[in-house]
């Protein structure tokens, strides 16, 4: 049966990692890519042997499909992840996460480094609460234009040219578009995800807005 959620699985799905821990100077002190033996879920887990009351960086990156090399943790700074098309994170976006200048000491003998996804989740829903009954409008596609090709994983960065770019991002048709056709309430429609690789061409100016987080409206708000 065609079920409305369309938000797809891969939101959160992992199938390889490499992590990187670097020592109090930032030189690499040991590197492993994690394949699905290692991975649980969305969760990856390994044994490392570090020097008790030493403090190290951890980095991680998530569904590159390859391993990541780094000798000094400065190379990171301008670590990238290209996609080959659009839609690529079908396979698993990809992620990263880092935890900085953590002391190992006996308390603390696990150490968790949460996964961010370097893709901007853009969500869509049509709301005709204000059309005429005689209006109707039927949604057969929606894309995202002018998508970033990569992104740098640990640093801030954005698209120099449209070389940078795919023309056409990620496209959603036919049936992956049903709901946004269904009504779930009070005129309005369910939700569908677009995703793109982040950027700084989304940021906001401080006089403008405050926090990422502003730039969604409230469920009750005429804007939306």
């Amino acid at each position: 049966p065609y079920s409305w959620r369309v938000d797809p699985y891969y939101e959160d799905m992992l199938k390889d990692a490499t992590i990187m821990i670097f020592d109090e100077g930032g030189n690499l002190e040991y590197s492993r890519q994690l394949d699905r033996s290692h991975i649980t879920g969305n969760r990856a887990e390994v044994k490392v042997s570090l020097i008790r009351n030493k403090r190290y960086s951890f980095y991680v990156c998530g569904n590159f499909g390859y391993h990541v090399k780094a000798l000094h943790e400065d190379e990171l700074k301008n670590l990238k992840w290209h996609m080959a098309y659009p839609d690529e994170y079908r396979e698993g976006m990809a992620m990263s996460g880092k935890l900085e200048d953590i002391l190992i000491d006996s308390h603390a003998p696990k150490i968790q480094i949460p996964m961010q996804r370097l893709m901007a989740k853009i969500s869509i829903r049509i709301d005709r609460s204000r059309l005429d009954d005689n209006v109707s409008i039927d949604v057969t596609s929606v894309k995202i234009c002018n998508c970033p090709k990569s992104s740098y994983v640990f640093s801030a960065g954005k698209a120099e040219s449209h070389d940078d770019c795919f023309s056409i991002g990620f496209i959603r048709e036919e049936n992956e578009c049903r709901v946004l056709n269904m009504n779930a309430e009070g005129g309005k429609s369910h939700t569908i995800s677009l995703y793109m690789l982040e950027n700084m061409q989304g940021r906001w100016a401080d006089t403008d807005i405050g926090e990422d987080s502003d730039k969604v409206f409230d469920r009750n708000d005429s804007r939306q």
